[in-house]
């Protein structure tokens, strides 16, 4: 699915928003080593399904993210997570 995102500014970083596509799939049991699942998000780019909040926020860009839900035993889960993201400086405006 698609979904759009914030985070807030902290001392020294600029709020940021990301447009992603959202996938998921289950953990192939032979080859992946159990069940669970794997999601993993991309930036889209279109500014008629999501303009830019360019007043508030910087468009940031997820190259690739996702996570990895392995299940434990124990009713335990081991989660995974990776981004790779260019996260953009704030453009100066005169």
């Amino acid at each position: 699915g698609l979904i759009h995102f914030w985070t807030k500014s902290s001392y020294t970083v600029w709020a940021r928003d990301f447009f992603v596509l959202l996938g998921q799939r289950g953990l192939k049991p032979d080859t992946e080593g159990g069940s669970g699942y794997v999601l993993s998000c991309k930036s889209l780019v279109d500014p008629e399904l999501c303009p830019e909040l360019s007043d508030t926020y910087v468009r940031a860009n997820a190259i690739i993210s996702g996570f990895i839900l392995k299940e434990l035993p124990q009713n335990a889960t081991e989660i995974t997570y990776l981004f790779q993201g260019k996260l953009k400086p704030k453009q100066e405006t005169d």
